[in-house]
């Protein structure tokens, strides 16, 4: 090639678009399990689980790793696997025999808690791929999943695994209720009514060995929320035996619990009026009227139980107001918070979230952006799932994207992710508008550069071709 040709490629190049110039993008790896809120589809673990048969011990690795450790939002996809699983013919006899395998892997010295079979995976994959084995170990690996959510639907779901070869995971099962403990207990007693003997059984026994019989001592527990899942088992199904610890527990400190327990005496309906009748007299030293309904008592009872914090509540609600009117939000923010700390589950909520939204857009104007955030959070909290948390989630979004904005991460998706919640959102429209502005301006910017290399690059070409020119000439004269 010779020098004036690749000057001309160079040219060419130069005046490329810039998209030329960056060569083809890679596409995104989408990491394992980030699939939105509805969680990995069955079809996922389908896809997963056929990798356990594999040859490749890597490939088995990563199947092992992604069914062992599924999120929350994946329940549901479990549940329906776990039910194919136990459609799949296989004998007990055979699943038995690689549930051995697997424990034996894993405690090969007989400890009396062993860690989860799952983890003795990969060495039984090894030298064994068929049918009874990818079964059960799969089941393995998705029973270690629901051990590490920890939640009441994950406890659940583990009743399933009793419907694979005729219960032969029953052993596996009352080690994983060992390991479980405490936070098992509210599946636990909703499972004590289960269809299944097997189930009912081992659910039974889970509620004996944690020594909680007795509903006092299951609602004992430390953990608030724990405590509000236990409340809520003990109606669903309806235990009548607890009837009368829950009816107390309408008054219980915590709001998690308060709630639960009055949640639970609403399901079971006139059943409670004596229980309710005999705490509103112990309290009022007065009988309630004969008249009332169960549902009439108990709002009579509330009242009562909730009247100072109440009054407390009301309180700090007029001081908020007073400061809201004079444009001190963050005084208002702070009355809200006493009103609040009084009593949580105050029934203004929707007022409350009113005022908190109007404090984050004052921050927003500000570029207070961290306050705007825990404004809009707080609004969104109170609001649960009113129409307007709706609102406050979209303008939440909106104020995350302009943080990101004004710290130089432009994000165009994230605005438009504000416009497709609410597609008149002025402010996320003004947004993209300067974003494309500022594209517009960059790709001009770009020709400008690119046309001006061209120019320098043509003049550098002209240059080479005078001076080749000159010197065919002089030596033209030479030979003459």
């Amino acid at each position: 090639m010779s020098a004036l040709q690749s000057i001309a490629a160079c040219v060419l190049l130069v005046c490329s678009p810039a998209t030329t110039l960056a060569g083809p993008q890679p596409e995104s790896k989408q990491a394992p399990h980030s699939l939105g809120q509805e969680g990995p589809a069955l079809a996922d673990l389908r896809l997963h689980a056929a990798q356990l048969r594999n040859e490749d011990s890597q490939r088995r690795a990563r199947a092992i790793a992604y069914l062992s450790t599924l999120p929350q939002h994946a329940l549901s996809s479990i549940k329906l696997r776990v039910a194919e699983l136990a459609r799949g013919k296989i004998e007990r006899n055979a699943a038995i025999a690689v549930l051995e395998q697997l424990l034996y892997e894993v405690n090969p010295q007989g400890d009396e808690t062993p860690p989860p079979l799952a983890q003795g995976a990969q060495a039984v994959l090894s030298h064994q791929r068929d049918e009874a084995t990818c079964i059960i170990v799969e089941a393995g690996l998705l029973l270690q999943s629901l051990e590490a959510m920890k939640t009441t639907g994950a406890g659940m779901a583990m009743a399933e695994f009793f419907d694979i070869a005729e219960g032969a995971m029953g052993n596996e099962l009352r080690r994983a209720r060992t390991r479980a403990g405490e936070w098992l207990l509210p599946a636990l007693i909703r499972l004590r009514s289960d269809d299944r003997k097997a189930v009912k059984r081992w659910a039974q026994a889970g509620v004996r060995k944690l020594g909680v019989e007795d509903p006092k001592l299951a609602t004992n527990l430390e953990d608030a929320w724990r405590v509000a899942e236990v409340v809520r088992a003990y109606s669903d199904p309806l235990d009548y035996d607890a009837m009368p610890t829950l009816v107390r527990l309408t008054r219980d400190k915590r709001v998690q619990v308060r709630g639960a327990a009055r949640q639970a005496v609403d399901r079971f309906g006139q059943n409670a009026i004596w229980q309710l009748r005999q705490l509103y007299e112990e309290l009022t030293s007065s009988r309630a009227k004969s008249s009332w309904s169960a549902e009439q008592t108990a709002q009579a009872l509330y009242a009562v139980i909730d009247r100072q914090r109440m009054e407390r509540a009301e309180h700090a609600l007029t001081a908020a107001t007073e400061a809201q009117q004079s444009g001190d939000l963050a005084g208002m923010q702070q009355q809200f918070a006493l009103a609040l700390s009084a009593m949580p589950d105050h029934p203004k909520h929707t007022s409350i979230a009113e005022g908190y939204a109007e404090a984050g857009e004052q921050a927003l104007a500000e570029g207070d952006y961290p306050a705007a955030e825990r404004a809009y959070l707080t609004a969104v909290h109170l609001a649960e799932k009113r129409p307007q948390a709706e609102r406050y989630r979209t303008q939440l979004a909106f104020v995350r994207a302009e943080e990101s904005f004004h710290k130089g991460l432009v994000d165009r998706s994230a605005y438009e992710y504000v416009l497709a919640r609410d597609p008149g959102h002025a402010g996320a429209q003004t947004a993209l508008d300067k974003i494309s502005g500022r594209d517009a301006q960059r790709l001009q910017q770009r020709k400008k550069l690119a046309a001006a290399g061209a120019g320098a690059l043509l003049l550098v070409a002209a240059g080479l071709f005078a001076r080749q020119k000159w010197r065919c000439a002089a030596a033209a004269n030479a030979q003459a």
